[in-house]
This record gives C-alpha cells, structure tokens and sequence, in this order.
C-alpha cells in the first residue's frame, strides 16, 4: 500500500519519475508542491522505504495517516484544479459577456452549460457532436454530470464545453505518441487529472476551429 501510495503521486501531475523522492523533486522543482508540504510528505517517503527495505510494518493509524496526507495532495493538485474550473464556469463574469443562467438554476451540469451556451458556443459544440456522429451508427452519447460522453463499444470521446472560456475541449481515446500533436490546440493529459477519459485533449475554438492533421471526427 505504501508503495501505491508513491507510485499514484508520481503519475498524478508529472509523470513516472524513477521513484517517490524524484517524483517529488519534480513536483517542487515546477512550483506545484511547496516547501512546507514537502516536510509534511518527507515522513510518508521514510515510511514507505522502512516498509520496502527494513520490514517495517505500520499500524492501522499509522497507516490512516499515510494515506490522508497522499489523498490530501492528489486532491489538491487533481480534483481542486477542475472543480475550480467548473466553479468559474458558474460565475457570472463582471462584463455581462458569460453565459446567461436561468434564474435560481446555477450552471453545475454539462446539459446546464449546453443551455446556456451563447449562440457562436452553441454553434461550435453542435458542430462536433455532428461530426462525432457521422462516425458511425452505432456511436451514442450519454450525458454524464461534468461532461458528454460518446461510445461504441466504450466511451472514445468526452467532451465538456466552457462558456466563459469560449472553448470546447474533446478527450480522445488515442496514443498521444501516435499522433503529431498540434501544441496550440493539442495536449497529451495522459499524466494530468480530468473529467472523463480519453489520453489527448483537444481544445477547439471559433478560430482555431478543427486539427488539420491525421485525425479524423
């Protein structure tokens, strides 16, 4: 379980680094773990080498604490960054130029966010979900709370809109590494925290419309 502990740190936000303390440094190096949180997690990093290397055995407690203090960083550098994001959704902005919410019915759903979508957003998702159609008979979609998910089989595609944004961000099911990523509008997020599934992230808006390399809607 320790050792999970550190292999899920290392993957959650900068990809396997070799080891826990790497990990880490990496975490700290691009500012995205604090000093002082550093000292908090050095006594779960000697308690997993103990429990690998010295046969030590951690209590039920013990071992309760060790995995609050993993939990407490994946959920800061994982799930706070997207529910803040969902939050800023629901904000109305301070020029009027968000999206229009129904009185008393907050923004929290992708369905709600489709709704309130301006005319030029609504225009721009309706026009990928045509095309993620035009796949296949059999392709079907199912809302889900945070985002729209198309399947076949499985799920090959979610997509989320953000109105405040202005953009529309898909997550394909492909090998990022198979691909010639275009970085303006292309990510690889297969070590980064998001709703739904899917390795690449393309993020489509009124100007950079669609990716004109191999990839096909």
């Amino acid at each position: 379980m320790l050792l999970r502990s550190g292999t899920i740190r290392d993957r959650s936000t900068v990809g396997d680094k070799g080891n826990f303390l790497k990990g880490l440094q990496a975490l700290q190096n691009e500012g995205m773990l604090s000093s002082h949180e550093r000292d908090i997690l050095n006594p779960v990093v000697d308690a997993g080498n103990a429990a690998a290397h010295r046969g030590w055995a951690p209590t039920k407690e013990q071992l309760a604490i060790i995995l609050d203090t993993v939990e407490g960083l994946i959920h800061r550098l994982l799930v706070l960054p997207k529910m803040a994001e969902e939050l800023e959704e629901a904000v109305p902005s301070r020029g009027g130029g968000g999206a229009k919410v129904k009185t008393g019915k907050p923004v929290v759903t992708v369905m709600d966010k489709i709704e309130a979508a301006p005319k030029g957003m609504r225009a721009l998702y309706d026009e990928l979900v045509g095309r993620l159609k035009a796949l296949g008979d059999d392709v079907t979609v199912r809302p889900q709370k945070h985002y729209m998910a198309f399947r076949r089989n499985r799920n090959f595609a979610s997509v989320q809109i953000y109105n405040q944004k202005r953009v529309v961000r898909i997550y394909l099911n492909l090998d990022p590494d198979a691909i010639e990523l275009d970085l303006t509008m292309m990510r690889d997020v297969r070590q980064i925290g998001h709703f739904g599934t899917g390795d690449l992230e393309i993020t489509i808006n009124s100007k950079k419309r669609y990716p004109e390399n191999n990839i096909s809607f």
